[in-house]
């Protein structure tokens, strides 16, 4: 009798524990500051479902390399996705973790607090083992970054901007206090190299004022490799008289 007693509360002990440990996983949610529909790479990883919110549950513990990109369909039935964020975040058992990204700047606001039954109410997204995010979305190797409705077929220039790059130019970006320094830095860093719109677009929220962004956007559009999406830089601009500024100068600049 003590045999089965024994046995009957390991069985107990065993099966709480089980059903306790879904709750001690990490959450991620990621979501756009206009709820707008939104989709998701995460160490390298495309997730199937697009929405507004999306709740990751299958990460383990750790830093994690995460891409948000705004996500949309054509007219013509074709789905569009133009890289907002990308960084680090770091998950912690027992926690949710909340990535709320700028949907006009790409900056992002992260929070973390302690798991609740409540949080697994929404149904995770899952991820997609027939794509990597790049190949999805249009990665190209050479830019380091995703290339938003990039449709470019010309040769990639040697001096174009890789991965490598765009990571050491922003550390001395960062490095520079005053909007006027780090313009001054991009400037004579990128006056021999080339690069895509989305790269642009990039490198525009590493400064803090809008018209820093504008004049940066102005100088950048000579060595731009794909010309015809610049004007998909437009959204990054606040202001309607920077928006109208930005796309009357691509507009006789072409």
């Amino acid at each position: 009798m003590k045999k089965l007693l024994t046995v009957f509360i390991c069985l107990f002990v065993f099966t709480g524990a089980a059903v306790a440990q879904p709750s001690d996983r990490p959450l991620l949610r990621v979501q756009l500051s206009d709820n707008s529909p939104l989709a998701l790479a995460i160490d390298g990883r495309y997730y199937k479902k697009h929405g507004t919110a999306l709740v990751i549950g299958d990460l383990p513990q750790g830093k994690h390399h995460v891409k948000v990109y705004s996500y949309y369909v054509s007219k013509r039935g074709t789905a569009h996705a133009d890289l907002l964020y990308e960084s680090n975040i770091r998950t912690k058992r027992g926690t949710f973790t909340n990535c709320l990204v700028d949907a006009k700047t790409g900056y992002a606001t992260i929070s973390v607090r302690e798991l609740t039954d409540n949080d697994f109410r929404e149904a995770p997204a899952q991820r997609s083992n027939d794509y990597s995010a790049d190949n999805v979305y249009g990665d190209n190797s050479n830019t380091g970054s995703a290339v938003s409705n990039n449709d470019y077929k010309g040769a990639v220039p040697d001096n174009a901007l890789n991965a490598g790059d765009m990571d050491a130019l922003k550390a001395k970006v960062n490095a520079k206090i005053t909007d006027g320094d780090k313009l001054k830095l991009l400037e004579e860093s990128l006056k021999s190299r080339s690069y895509y719109t989305d790269q642009v677009g990039i490198i525009m929220t590493w400064v803090n004022f809008e018209s820093t962004r504008l004049d940066f956007a102005k100088w950048a559009y000579d060595h731009v490799i794909d010309k015809k999406n610049y004007l998909s830089l437009e959204k990054q601009f606040t202001f309607k008289s920077s928006k109208e500024e930005f796309e009357s100068f691509v507009n006789s600049a072409r």
